[in-house]
Formats: structure tokens, C-alpha cells, sequence
């Protein structure tokens, strides 16, 4: 992301965002209807309302809440203090520290991850970067940036490898529940060593009580009837939850409820019919001895 573009929705974005939206559905009240009243285009309206505030300043809130609907005045008071404390935020580690490195869709991501509390994971081709050791991810990021210098790509994987420390913090880890197809434990990535060392980090990474770890294997098919890609859901505090989908060529990110409740719904249909936690483990290991031996 570009030093002057705009930051990630952060947590106070978010909630003013979805306040926002909130009030003008239930005043039967399109995109178009409020743009119109607010003088600025639909798109405009549509990203102050997923948590993209842009100039939005404090003067404009009362006008917003004025065309959605929303009269109490300490809900105003509470809105406007929701946008200066988003205004007001320092950019945050990664941002500080890997801004050159971090994508702009993932540097969204990476605000989404810092906020919440619990993950949901489903990966059919690849380990996810969270649970990526130095050298999976250094094979990865050679492949994926080529035209990277040695120092880029080092810092790549620093940022990866920061990341993770969500994981093992002592105080609130992030709590996440990962099912990997088959294929991504059997596909190797970086040299069988790689792979074996790579495999055997999941393994005891799953012993963590804030980490489960499943395997869907071959023989369960399509468990959902078709292929969904890569996902993740995004449990937050106080804002509604956040799916995160991967594709070849794009990122996006649903919040609607219609949609987040289809992934929710698929997740569970996907974790019946992967292996339980402990097959799982024995798995991982079990892949892990077959490369080194």
C-alpha cells in the first residue's frame, strides 16, 4: 500500500460503516438515495459504508445521520467520536514496518487478522501464511515475486513470520480452526526437506489449545459438492464477521449475511468430513517421515 492511500478499515471504521449501513436499510433507503442527499456518488457511499472513510470529516456525520435516519443525538456524538478515533490511529506495525513489501489487498487482510478473534481456515493448495515456516515461505515468495532482491524477499518473510506470533501470545492468542485439503500435504513445496520440516511445524503447532487442525482427505470428495477456493472467516469484536476469499486474480471480501452464513454453512459440512483432530496430526507426521525416509 501507498504511504498516502488510504489505511485498512480498522475496528472504529468498521463500526461506523456498518452503523451507517445498518440505519439506512432500515430506513428503506438505497446507496443512490443517500448519495443523492449527500451530494457524493453511490460507490462513495457504498466504501464509507464498509469502513473506507476517505475525508469524511466530523461536520459530516450529523448531514450522514441526518439522511439515514438516525436522530439520537448520542448516537451522533458516538459516531463522531468513531471517526476521529479512526482518523486519529498511528499506522501499525506491519504498515511501519513492511510497508513496501505488503500488497495493498493484503495489508486490508492484515488489519482484518490484528482485529480479530477467531479464525476459520479452509486451503486446498497451499499452507497459509500464518502457519508457513521460513523456508515454505521463502519457496513460495520466489515463486510468487521473481523479480524480488534478496532483501525483498527476506523481508517477505520476516513480515510472515511476525504475523505468527498471534498465535502464541500468552495473552488472548488468536484462536484459529484450519482444515488443509489432502493435496496441500502432499504437494511439495521447496525440496522434500522443506516439505518434511514444514509438515512436522503443523503438527506441533495443532498441539496448541488455541489451534485445531484438520486434514480433508482424498477420498471424501467434494464434501460441500463443489469447489469453494481458499477462504477465511473473521471473527471480531464488536463488528460483524468478515470472509476473506482468494482466487487467482483477486481478493475479496463479503460481509453480508447472506453470504458470510454460506461459508459458515460450508465449513461446517467441510469439517464433518475431515479427519478429527488427532488422525489429522497422525497424518501430518506420517507424511512428514515418508519424504525424509
Amino acid at each position: 500500500m501507498k504511504p498516502d492511500s488510504e489505511p485498512p478499515p480498522s475496528l472504529p471504521r468498521r463500526r461506523f460503516g456498518q452503523r451507517i449501513r445498518e440505519a439506512r436499510l432500515a430506513a428503506n433507503l438505497n446507496l443512490k438515495d443517500v448519495a443523492q442527499v449527500m451530494q457524493w456518488s453511490g460507490p462513495t457511499q457504498s466504501r464509507i459504508e464498509h469502513g473506507k472513510l476517505g475525508t469524511l470529516k466530523p461536520r459530516d456525520v450529523k448531514l450522514l445521520c441526518d439522511a439515514v435516519g438516525i436522530s439520537d443525538t448520542r448516537e451522533v456524538e458516538a459516531l463522531t467520536s468513531y471517526l476521529e478515533e479512526a482518523t486519529a490511529q498511528p499506522r501499525k506495525w506491519w504498515q511501519q514496518q513492511y510497508n513496501e513489501v505488503i500488497p495493498e489487498h493484503l495489508d486490508v487482510y492484515v488489519g482484518l487478522e490484528f482485529e480479530a478473534t477467531e479464525i476459520t481456515i479452509y486451503r486446498a493448495e497451499l499452507m497459509p501464511g500464518l502457519f508457513q515456516t521460513r523456508d515454505y515461505a521463502a519457496a513460495i515468495n520466489q515463486l510468487f515475486f521473481p523479480h524480488d532482491s534478496e532483501e525483498q524477499q527476506r523481508r517477505r518473510v520476516d513480515f510472515k513470520i511476525q504475523r505468527q506470533a498471534s498465535l502464541t501470545r500468552k495473552v488472548k492468542p488468536l484462536k484459529v480452526t484450519m482444515v488443509l485439503d489432502e493435496a496441500v500435504v502432499r504437494r511439495v513445496v521447496g525440496g522434500k526437506r522443506v516439505m518434511a520440516a514444514q509438515l512436522d511445524h503443523l503438527a506441533e503447532m495443532s498441539k496448541r489449545p488455541n489451534i485445531t487442525i484438520q486434514v480433508l482427505p482424498f477420498e471424501a470428495g467434494y464434501p460441500v459438492g463443489a469447489a469453494t477456493g481458499a477462504y477465511t472467516i473473521l471473527s471480531l469484536v464488536d463488528a460483524n464477521p468478515v470472509v476473506y476469499a482468494e482466487s487467482f486474480t483477486s481478493n475479496i471480501y463479503l460481509e453480508e449475511d447472506a453470504d458470510v452464513a454460506q461459508y459458515r454453512s460450508a465449513s461446517v459440512t467441510i469439517h464433518r468430513a475431515a479427519l478429527d483432530a488427532m488422525a489429522s496430526r497422525s497424518l501430518l507426521r506420517r507424511a512428514a517421515k515418508e519424504l525424509t525416509t
